[in-house]
């Protein structure tokens, strides 16, 4: 057995715990993950991110599993599963899992002064893994831009595909959709007042659903930028 597949094991499955909604339901299908893998479960709380949950899993059989499914211990290197490549009936929630976990779902402002404009993107320091999102995302007819940039790590890159609009978006959640709510909840604001403020919690976020906040003072007034040009009747 790889050494090295427990290691990825643990901050995967960890991952999903961590971007869940509903923790007690979380646990419950963990705790039936425990019994069939025979594994060693342990829970921890927050570890130094705020209102957040983990845990940990040791498991040969566990371990085995992921890597028939071609799982890797190179984050460069890793792609879709064939098995998931091959079948069209798993890509929607293949597409739903990846994108709520490693996706972002942003807005741009396009020469207005509010964030207004969709756009869905996932990168990742594996080209494979990016080519293979990008063949599925348009064989679905969700066309886009493929493009990379220096990553952290020196000497490394991180790759990129990215599609926008607002039909793609509109699509998407209606094929796809989104089960993070620290996602979900930009749309929900988007759709509610068509733009959605950026680089705000999702505490703040939800605030704003519940009108408790109002978008708009995220944004420097018109007048106050010197954009005003005609002067109010």
């Amino acid at each position: 057995m790889n050494k090295h597949i427990l290691p990825n094991l643990v901050i995967s499955l960890t991952i999903i715990l961590l971007l869940s909604t509903h923790v007690s339901a979380a646990l419950t299908n963990l705790t039936m993950l425990d019994d069939d893998f025979e594994s060693d479960f342990s829970l921890w709380t927050d570890n130094g991110i705020k209102n957040t949950y983990g845990f940990y899993i040791c498991s040969k059989k566990l371990a085995f599993f992921f890597k028939e499914l071609e799982a890797s211990d190179n984050h460069n290197n890793i792609r879709i599963p064939s098995i998931i490549r091959k079948n069209k009936k798993l890509w929607p929630r293949f597409l739903k899992g990846l994108f709520d976990t490693d996706g972002c779902l942003g807005f741009d402002k396009k020469h207005k002064i509010k964030h207004y404009y969709p756009r869905i993107h996932l990168a990742s320091s594996s080209l494979k893994l990016i080519n293979d999102v990008k063949k599925i995302l348009v064989e679905l007819s969700y066309t886009g831009c493929q493009s990379y940039a220096k990553n952290t790590k020196p000497g490394s890159k991180l790759h990129r595909f990215e599609f926008k609009g607002i039909e793609k978006i509109e699509r998407w959640m209606k094929e796809i959709g989104f089960g993070n709510f620290g996602k979900y909840s930009r749309y929900l604001i988007w759709k509610k007042f068509g733009f959605c403020p950026t680089y705000i919690s999702l505490a703040e976020r939800i605030k704003i659903l519940e009108n408790k906040i109002d978008p708009n003072k995220y944004y420097v007034p018109v007048a106050q930028l010197g954009l005003e040009r005609f002067p109010p009747k």
